[in-house]
């Protein structure tokens, strides 16, 4: 995932990181900075070598400590994003552990329930972050929404099916 902004004393920052292994890459103007450590990176603006602090991820915001100055590299999820995420987790988890509404329709719950429920939340909300129009990301909330239920009563049918034949 790639972001980019615009800063009045640094100038154009470009934030890159990659999904599955985490690593992070950082330029200011076009220039990469250079790791020194986890969270520190040292570049050169030109006067001489700055220290430049980096925190955060992609979902949570990325914040960069440049001296005194802090500049929002990466915007943290918005509010209804997160709770947007939180409900498909939420929902699946307790349907599926309650017994009399497993009895209504019958939810995956547990372990398989809860992998399947955190997977699509982590999915929804980077599909939301990469969307900006508001009523699409809903849209897309609700499609990711839909398919976890259905995938979750898929695997609660197959369960019962094994279980109570």
């Amino acid at each position: 995932m790639k972001y980019s902004i615009d800063n009045s004393a640094l100038g154009a920052i470009t934030y890159e990181e990659d999904f599955f292994t985490g690593k992070k890459k950082l330029t200011v103007n076009g220039i990469p900075l250079v790791r020194k450590k986890k969270e520190t990176y040292i570049f050169n603006d030109g006067t001489g070598e700055r220290e430049a602090e980096l925190r955060g991820n992609y979902l949570l915001g990325v914040k960069l400590k440049v001296g005194g100055e802090v500049v929002q590299v990466v915007p943290a999820l918005r509010w209804y994003e997160t709770l947007c995420s939180i409900l498909i987790f939420a929902t699946i988890v307790i349907w599926g552990n309650v017994d009399v509404l497993c009895l209504i329709f019958p939810l995956a719950g547990g372990f398989v329930g809860g992998f399947v429920s955190a997977s699509a939340a982590v999915l929804c909300a980077l599909v939301m972050k990469a969307v900006k129009d508001v009523r699409i990301k809903l849209v897309l909330w609700l499609v990711i929404f839909a398919a976890t239920v259905l995938v979750c009563f898929g695997l609660a049918w197959m369960i019962l099916s094994i279980f109570y034949i």
